[in-house]
């Protein structure tokens, strides 16, 4: 069709306008019509969706990537004040708080410090797990049943080599463990539990192990 048209001034050609004020405006169409239609009207306003109209980016990029957010996150398990014996539970479960974005989300850990007040500096297995798991009686072997064992979705090993003497006490650092963890369906919370290994550590204070743990989520 034609799309240019010529006006002869007091032709009577109309010509599409909007009354502002008592000030006749002249309507411009923009391109995102389609020809020969005209288009809805458009304000700076939020608009509700049905008004909305779609817009198709150009793109060969199938996929938006989304940035991680790192987080270190403080955990303070309660231990025994008695010596404990190889493979004895070190501490249950302790809560990582918003370890993971949303409900069920996935993070993944980077990093574990541990602070070891007491100067033990023994070698263990830091459990992971999706739910707030009763694996036993600190200073007891360890003895989940079936189900309490499936919410296990990680393990990570604290070694003695790992940790450096700072006289009164010790520091431990694992890095680049890469280790996913998947949270239960209803929390944004992790748990960690440990298990002793052959070390006989007895520990002056309920809180004397401190944990940070290094996540990147999704």
């Amino acid at each position: 069709m034609a799309d240019n048209v010529a006006i002869t001034a007091g032709s009577g050609t109309a010509v599409a306008a909007d009354d502002i004020g008592n000030v006749f405006y002249q309507r411009v169409k923009l391109t995102l019509g389609a020809d020969g239609a005209a288009d809805a009207d458009w304000d700076l306003g939020q608009q509700l969706s049905a008004a909305s109209a779609p817009v198709v980016i150009a793109s060969d990029q199938s996929v938006v990537p989304v940035v991680p957010s790192a987080t270190v996150i403080t955990v303070t398990p309660t231990v025994d004040t008695k010596i404990y014996a190889s493979g004895d539970l070190l501490f249950d479960s302790a809560e990582v708080a918003s370890a993971v974005r949303a409900n069920g989300g996935i993070a993944l850990l980077k990093t574990v410090i541990v602070i070891d007040k007491a100067d033990q500096g023994v070698a263990f297995t830091l459990l992971f797990a999706n739910a707030a798991t009763d694996f036993g009686t600190l200073n007891n072997a360890p003895d989940p049943d079936d189900s309490e064992v499936a919410t296990v979705i990680g393990t990570v090993a604290i070694a003695t080599g790992d940790y450096i003497d700072l006289g009164g006490a010790r520091v431990a650092c694992v890095k680049n463990i890469d280790l996913l963890l998947k949270a239960g369906a209803a929390t944004t919370s992790l748990y960690i539990a440990g298990v002793n290994g052959t070390g006989t550590p007895t520990y002056g204070a309920a809180t004397d192990l401190v944990f940070y743990l290094g996540f990147l989520r999704s």
